[in-house]
This record gives C-alpha cells, sequence and structure tokens, in this order.
C-alpha cells in the first residue's frame, strides 16, 4: 500500500546515524581493550577519523540545539519585563517549553546567579561561559548516550508484544485515544507494558557491584569487602518467586483498568491480586525490579527513560500498526557490548494507521 511503501522508504535522520555509530564503537571497543587502534584515538585510522567526525557532530547539533533555546528564553524574559505589569497567572517560567533541557537551563541559570556576587576578571569570565557553555552540551549529551541504545532496544521488544497479543494492541489505543499522547503520566497502561518489557527483556542483563564490607551468604560463606558481585537481573526478573508466570507478559502486573471509568491506574505491591477485569496476578515486586539498578546507584535518568519511552511507543502505536512479519517468530536475544538486543532485529511491516 501507499502508507507501508512512504514507512519503507524512510531512512534514519544523520544524528541518528551518528549516535548508531558511536554506540557500535564502544561496544567492539569492550572487547578489543588490547588494541591500540580501537582505543588511542590519535592514530589516523579511518574507523578513529569517523569516529572524530560523527562526536564533533553530535556536539555541534546539541550546542546548536542549546544556544537556540537560550536565545528563545532571553527573548520570552524581555517580553515578561515589558508586560510585567499585565502579569499572566497561567505563566510557567521563560515560555511554555518546559522539557528536560529548560530544566538544564534553570539548573545553570541558577548556578550563575549565585557566582553573580564574586568579582572575576574579563578573561576568567569569558572562560567560565566557555566552560558553562561545554558543561551545558555534556549533560543532555550524556543522557541521550545512556539512552540512545537501552531505549530503542525496549521499545522494540514492547512493539513485537503489542504486534503479537491484539489485546494489548486494543488497550494501548483506547488508552491513547482518551488520554492523547501530551502528558505521559496519564498513560498509566502504556507504561505497564513497559514495565512488563524491561522485566522480561532489561538492556543490561546484569549489573556489577564492589562490596564495600563483607557480606555474610547464605550457608555460612562470606564475600570480603572488596569483591566485585554480579547481580542477575534476568534471573532475578524470571524468578517465579519474584514474578509468577515469569513468562508470560502481563503489563496488569503493574496497573489495573477501573470497572467504573475505564481508566488504567497504576498497581501497588500491597494491592490485591484480582483486579477489575478478573486478571488474577500479583502485583509487579519493585523490590524484585532491578532493570535501573537500586539504592544509592539508582540510574540518575530512570524518570527521563520511562518518560521517554512511554511517549516515544504511545506516538508510534496512534500512528502506526505493527504486524509480525512471521507469526511464529521468536526472540532471540544476544549480548552485544554491556546491553542485550534481538538478534537480527525484529521483523516487522508497518502501516500507517
Amino acid at each position: 500500500s501507499e502508507s507501508t511503501s512512504h514507512l519503507s522508504s524512510m531512512k534514519p535522520s544523520k544524528i541518528a546515524v551518528a549516535f548508531d555509530y558511536l554506540g557500535r564503537e564502544f561496544n567492539c571497543q569492550l572487547f578489543q581493550v588490547t588494541s591500540p587502534s580501537k582505543t588511542v584515538y590519535c592514530i589516523p585510522t579511518a574507523a578513529n577519523r569517523r569516529h572524530a567526525e560523527e562526536r564533533k557532530y553530535i556536539r555541534s547539533f546539541l550546542t546548536g540545539l542549546v544556544q537556540e533555546r537560550k536565545k528563545e528564553r532571553l527573548l520570552q524574559q524581555q517580553r515578561r519585563q515589558k508586560q510585567e505589569r499585565n502579569e499572566n497567572p497561567t505563566s510557567t517560567g521563560f515560555g511554555s517549553k518546559r522539557d528536560l533541557l529548560s530544566h538544564l537551563l534553570d539548573a545553570y541559570e541558577q548556578i550563575e546567579k549565585e557566582k553573580d556576587g564574586k568579582v572575576e576578571t574579563t578573561e576568567q569570565e569569558g572562560e567560565d561561559d566557555d566552560a558553562s557553555n561545554e558543561s551545558m552540551v555534556d549533560s543532555p549529551l550524556g543522557l541521550l548516550f545512556a539512552g540512545y541504545d537501552t531505549t530503542s532496544i525496549t521499545v522494540a521488544y514492547a512493539l513485537h508484544h503489542v504486534a503479537k497479543y491484539p489485546k494489548i494492541e486494543a488497550a494501548l489505543l483506547q488508552e491513547v485515544h482518551h488520554h492523547g499522547v501530551e502528558d505521559y503520566s496519564k498513560l498509566k497502561y502504556c507504561k505497564a507494558v513497559l514495565m512488563e518489557t524491561l522485566r522480561l527483556y532489561p538492556p543490561g542483563p546484569s549489573i556489577s557491584r564492589t562490596l564495600t564490607k563483607d557480606v555474610r551468604l547464605l550457608g555460612g560463606l562470606v564475600a570480603p569487602k572488596g569483591t566485585l558481585v554480579y547481580i542477575p537481573v534476568w534471573f532475578i526478573h524470571r524468578n517465579k518467586d519474584h514474578f509468577p508466570q515469569p513468562y508470560d507478559f502481563l503489563p496488569e502486573r503493574w496497573a489495573k483498568q477501573q470497572k467504573s471509568s475505564g481508566v488504567w491506574v497504576e498497581r501497588n505491591e500491597d494491592d490485591d491480586d484480582e483486579d477489575d477485569n478478573d486478571m488474577v496476578i500479583a502485583p509487579g515486586s519493585r523490590r524484585s525490579f532491578f532493570t535501573f539498578s537500586a539504592g544509592g546507584r539508582t540510574c540518575a535518568g530512570y524518570k527521563f527513560a520511562m518518560q521517554e519511552a512511554t511517549t516515544i511507543l504511545a506516538l508510534l502505536v496512534q500512528h502506526i500498526k505493527f504486524t509480525l512479519t512471521c507469526p511464529d517468530y521468536e526472540l532471540e536475544p544476544q549480548r552485544v557490548g554491556i546491553v542485550q538486543s534481538p538478534k537480527g532485529g525484529i521483523p516487522m511491516t508497518l502501516t500507517l494507521r
């Protein structure tokens, strides 16, 4: 069809190509740490030259975004100063954009205000401005690199289950049509689909930690301080003691639908086993969910990652129908560097709704 042909002709953007290349290079380096050509970037190999080009392009792209947003905020500030006698009670800061970049700029502007009382030379001020601009780019760059592979892998696994189970697809469409995609916090079922995806297919199948003190284990064994310990996230998430029916894809572990309103709400750990649709399954155990680690070392981008993935999944399902090319296709996860992903990708047909 025309819509399918249109989708098949789509190509990744230059920024996506750059992230993809650097991600592959990083995973390759993990297994070739003794190869100078892979770890010493000053060696003028073709791979190193492209590595430098892609890094430069990404940083230039993000620098442009930051500078553009700073100009927008300055214009908004100037308009507000002119209209300060006619305050708009619904105003929320410098303009209407309240995304991640806006919050980062808020934080940096607050830091700059705290520096106002300090006396600095013109040369030092210039150096500080350059450092501040670099830092403003480093923060989103770190988040984007950390979430690029993991988010795309998670959404791919989620879409596989959406295509495989019409009931899940119907529930997602109903929620998206009811709430829209602007406020991700209302998309409880969409988030539940992602939580269940992350339970069964965590991008990072294991986490390593170094013990800061001796730990006594079962059987009288003691793991001494300084021991490197691997936490098998993949197997914990598939343990029936933590998650009954561990191999079944059940978003209802994380959300339930209210009969009265038809709206999905988040389930708590102390929730009863039966939801309003007579789905008998224990609520998902947050204490046994380690996709983002836990404790003081919990992933700093956890909330951003969930917001990003929820919004992307909702938008994709809203506008595109995903169909498995082969109904008998079985997922085959494989480890690639520090993450795992479906081997060979997931063959699906995409059709515009």
